[in-house]
C-alpha cells in the first residue's frame, strides 16, 4: 500500500537570512515512481527508513540500504530509485544563507551515506518537524522550521560520521578474527553485530563480501609474513587461518598469481629488517 504526504511551504525573504528556511517535508512508503536526471534550486535531505534502491549522483552508481541517508545540493543532477518493493522514506527541501556555512565547514556533505548510527535520532527530528508544520501559528511556521532544519542537518552529519566510526570498527574486528577458522556468523558475532548487517557494512565499506574481505586480509598477511619474515611456508599457513600448506598455497597462488616461494624470492627483504631470524643469508623455502 502506498502512502505519501507532503508540505510545501513559501518562506519570507528575513527567513533565508536568519539561518535555513524550509521550503517542503512530505514521506512516501510502498512503490516509488523513479526519480530520472532531476536538478533542484533548493537542498534536499532524504532518509530511507526501510527498503533498498539506488543512487546516481555525478554519473556514479551506489546502493542504497535502509537505514540511509542522501543529500542533494541545489543545481546537481541525481536520480534514485527504490527496488520493486519500494521503500520507506523522508524528505525535507531547504535554503538559507547557513546552507553554505555548513558545506564549507563538511557538515553539509552530498551523496547517499548509510545511518547505521542515529537513524531512529534523525526519523524523531523529522517527526517534530512534521508536527511543527501543523502546529506552528501562521508566520511563525517558518521560523519554526527553519531553527529545527538547524538541528536535523547535524544530526545527518552525526549519523554519517557515526555510520563510518560503526564501519571502520567492523572492519577492524573482522581483520582480527580472520585467522580464526569460524563461520560468517561466528565472525559477526565476534564484530558485535547480526550477520546481515556484517554483510551490509563489509559491502559498503570494502565492495566486498566478508568472504571475500577475510580472503583479502589473511592473503595481506601472508603477503607481509613471506617478505619480513623468515617462517617456513606452513608456519605462515597456520597464522593466516589455514591447517593445510598445500591448500594455502593453491589459494595463494591463485589469489596472487605465484606461489608463496616465488612470492618470497622477489620480496624478502634485507636481513637487517627481518622480523624473526632463522637464517642469516637466504629466506627458507
Amino acid at each position: 500500500m502506498t502512502r505519501r504526504h507532503a508540505q510545501y511551504f513559501t518562506p519570507p525573504p528575513d527567513q533565508y537570512r536568519t539561518g535555513l528556511a524550509c521550503l517542503g517535508i512530505g514521506a512516501h512508503s510502498g512503490p516509488k515512481v523513479p526519480v530520472v536526471d532531476r536538478v533542484l534550486d533548493t537542498f534536499q535531505i532524504l532518509l530511507v527508513e526501510g527498503g533498498t534502491g539506488w543512487v546516481e549522483v555525478g554519473g556514479a552508481r551506489t546502493t542504497m540500504r535502509a537505514p540511509a541517508t542522501l543529500t542533494i545540493f541545489p543545481g546537481v543532477r541525481h536520480s534514485y530509485s527504490a527496488d520493486a518493493g519500494g521503500w520507506a522514506e523522508r524528505w525535507v527541501l531547504f535554503g538559507g544563507s547557513s546552507a553554505a556555512e555548513y558545506v564549507g565547514s563538511g557538515i553539509l556533505e552530498q551523496g547517499a551515506f548509510h545511518a547505521h548510527a542515529g537513524s531512529r535520532i534523525l526519523s524523531a527530528a523529522f517527526d517534530r518537524m512534521a508536527e511543527e508544520a501543523h502546529a506552528a501559528p501562521g508566520i511563525l511556521v517558518h521560523a519554526a522550521l527553519g531553527a529545527m532544519l538547524h538541528e536535523l542537518v547535524v544530526r545527518t552529519a552525526v549519523s554519517r560520521h557515526g555510520a563510518g566510526r560503526q564501519e571502520t570498527d567492523v572492519l577492524a574486528a573482522l581483520q582480527r578474527s580472520s585467522a580464526l577458522t569460524v563461520s560468517i556468523a561466528e565472525h559477526a558475532r565476534l564484530a558485535g553485530v547480526t550477520p546481515h548487517a556484517l554483510g551490509e557494512i563489509v559491502s559498503s565499506a570494502a565492495q566486498a563480501t566478508p568472504k571475500q574481505y577475510v580472503l583479502s586480509v589473511r592473503i595481506s598477511e601472508a603477503k607481509r609474513l613471506l617478505a619480513r619474515t623468515t617462517l617456513p611456508i606452513g608456519e605462515v599457513a597456520a597464522r593466516v587461518g589455514y591447517a593445510d600448506a598445500a591448500y594455502f598455497s593453491r589459494v595463494f597462488r591463485r589469489r596472487v598469481g605465484e606461489t608463496p616461494s616465488a612470492f618470497r624470492d622477489v620480496h624478502w627483504v634485507d636481513q637487517d629488517d627481518i622480523e624473526e631470524k632463522e637464517s642469516p643469508r637466504i629466506p627458507p623455502r
